[in-house]
């Protein structure tokens, strides 16, 4: 399972040297906070992303899929989950706020949110490097043939969807279709894939 943090793309991305070498443990922190119901944790974790990376929109999508897929549990089991997610919030809205680049911080976050977006807005005619365009498929496949394939085998073999892996499934999902957009997916795609190990 740890072999997963050694594929190419993922030691590239995370030898640049720029905020998300910190805040890509911290996520899996969160996430695996979230997942395992550790309220605390997870309102600890959330906080200190966004203290340290200005991508809120990821933590507010893991937070939606949790209390999306807490319906789907049984009673005591939902409000654990819907528990960790008020945390989460919590933790979200307090790192937002005390970050010393606040507001800033925020319309970071919205401009950067806008590059797999057609690069529209505020960005549209701007140069960007070739991390922000799409990989074909041969590019993909270099990239990312190790997640696909934990994906691809989780589908097939099966296992007992239990929320956690219900989460981490979908977040894996979600960071694939980004892939498809941008290679700067492989820093979230690659780890968050592994948990599924």
């Amino acid at each position: 399972a740890f072999s997963i943090f050694f594929t190419h793309s993922f030691v590239f991305r995370m030898t640049l040297l720029r905020p998300h070498v910190v805040s890509v443990p911290l996520f899996l922190f969160f996430l695996s906070a979230l997942a395992c119901k550790k309220s605390r944790s997870a309102g600890i974790f959330a906080g200190l992303f966004m203290l340290s990376y200005h991508a809120f929109y990821l933590p507010l999508i893991a937070i939606a899929a949790a209390m999306a897929f807490s319906f789907l549990e049984a009673e005591a089991e939902q409000k654990e989950i819907q528990k960790s997610c008020a945390y989460s919030l919590a933790g979200f809205f307090v790192g937002i706020l005390i970050n010393p680049y606040f507001p800033a911080n925020v319309v970071m976050g919205w401009v950067h949110l806008q590059i797999p977006f057609l690069l529209n807005g505020s960005l549209k005619g701007v140069g960007f490097g070739m991390e922000a365009f799409p990989l074909n498929g041969p590019g993909l496949l270099k990239f990312f043939y190790l997640p696909f394939l934990i994906l691809a085998g989780i589908l097939y073999f099966g296992r007992k969807w239990t929320f956690s892996l219900r989460f981490f499934f979908s977040m894996a999902v979600l960071f694939c279709l980004m892939a498809f957009q941008t290679v700067r997916a492989a820093e979230y795609f690659i780890p968050v894939s592994g948990f599924l190990l």
